[in-house]
């Protein structure tokens, strides 16, 4: 979503456990148009080019399936191609003498995914952890992922988010990324107050979007706390970060 040659934004967005392009991808797409909805919003408070700003719902290996939930082999699969993906669009980027902050976001089962390409080397500025289940075989903290020089882990998950907690027990060798010693930037998913005196809505579920069915809302749902602290991390506003602990 948007001009991804042009962007000087871009934000990668990896989904979770059971998701496929067949019957995903829709609803995936507008989950990445409402995140840039939310930078957009940002970015013009903030001085920065809002039409310059792209989100892409990446299903470049699809995720783990069923009972792959109990395993980390499908995230092995989906770390390399991610890493070969950012690489491949910074070289674009170069190539056309554009300068982009770019930010990987990982949901759920799709942060194994992330976190495995940054085992090796992921040329992102920011990682971004929401309701995730664990670090990966071998990472026991941030010092185990290789980002871009002066590059970022974040991470948020709801104070209820059981899905992700038992989802820290499945591989029993999973590094819980909560613990002060992973030395990942926690960010607020529980709602707040804006800088700008807004409300930021909370998220109540593990799952992506729900539209605010029932007065539920997932980490993606656009005006969340969760989405606005995403949209600034993918702007570098992380100075703007509602309820964060480092």
């Amino acid at each position: 979503m948007g001009d991804l040659d042009a962007a000087k934004h871009v934000s990668y967005q990896l989904p979770g456990l059971d998701t496929t392009v067949g019957k995903d991808m829709a609803s995936k797409t507008k989950q990445a148009n409402d995140q840039r909805l939310d930078q957009r919003k940002l970015a013009g408070s903030n001085g920065l080019d809002k039409n310059r700003i792209a989100v892409v719902a990446w299903i470049g290996v699809e995720p783990a399936q069923g009972m792959g939930v109990f395993s980390n082999d499908q995230a092995k699969v989906v770390g390399p191609a991610l890493r070969n993906y950012a690489t491949g669009v910074n070289a674009v980027h170069q190539n056309l003498d554009n300068a982009a902050m770019t930010t990987a976001v990982g949901h759920s089962m799709g942060s194994l995914g992330a976190m495995e390409a940054a085992k090796t080397e992921l040329p992102v500025d920011n990682l971004v952890l929401v309701g995730d289940v664990g670090a990966p075989d071998n990472v026991t903290s941030v010092n185990d992922l290789h980002l871009n020089p002066g590059g970022t882990v974040y991470r948020g998950t709801y104070d209820w988010d059981h899905v992700a907690e038992v989802g820290h027990g499945l591989g029993w060798q999973r590094k819980s990324t909560a613990d002060p010693g992973f030395g990942a930037v926690t960010f607020g998913t529980d709602g707040a107050t804006g800088p700008d005196g807004a409300t930021e809505l909370p998220t109540k579920t593990h799952d992506g979007q729900t539209g605010g069915k029932d007065g539920i809302y997932g980490y993606f749902d656009r005006r969340t706390q969760s989405s606005y602290n995403q949209a600034r991390i993918a702007l570098g506003l992380n100075d703007q970060l509602t309820k964060a602990t480092r």
